[in-house]
């Protein structure tokens, strides 16, 4: 797996945040760990007036970008990471995938933003729900 950073988080060293997306990589999509490529950049979204904490962009087979807010605190960091990294596996696994215009495809579903409130997406729910384990076997393991 490769992953390339622009920025640099406040509150979390890069050290952890490699840590962290190896660590759920390693858990989600084992058998594609070696053919993943993460971009991992951190600015200040809410300057950028951006909606949100992080965005996850599927960019080619096997390449993605991770958009990260820099201020998020050290344990919003990770549950974010946690968050974004589940999309990943989605992504890779051709679980989800964002069509044209408005519309999503999801486990063979079509469906479409306009129709449905975030927390209703049946991808955000997988992602929401991975998080708190993801973040929780993290934690064990690295003993923080």
């Amino acid at each position: 797996m490769d992953i390339f950073f622009e920025g640099r988080p406040k509150n979390i060293t890069l050290e952890e945040v490699e840590d962290i997306i190896d660590f759920c990589i390693k858990k989600l999509i084992p058998e594609l760990y070696h053919g993943i490529s993460i971009d991992v950049s951190f600015s200040n979204l809410k300057a950028q007036k951006k909606e949100g904490y992080a965005f996850c962009h599927d960019i080619d087979d096997l390449m993605f970008d991770i958009e990260l807010d820099r201020d998020l605190s050290r344990s919003n960091m990770i549950s974010t990471l946690c968050h974004e990294l589940v999309h990943i596996k989605q992504f890779a696994r051709g679980e989800l995938c964002f069509l044209e215009g408005n519309e999503i495809l999801w486990q063979d579903n079509l469906y479409n933003f306009d129709d449905m409130d975030y927390y209703d997406y049946p991808w955000e729910w997988e992602a929401y729900g991975r998080e708190v384990g993801l973040k929780a076997k993290y934690l064990e393991a690295f003993n923080n």
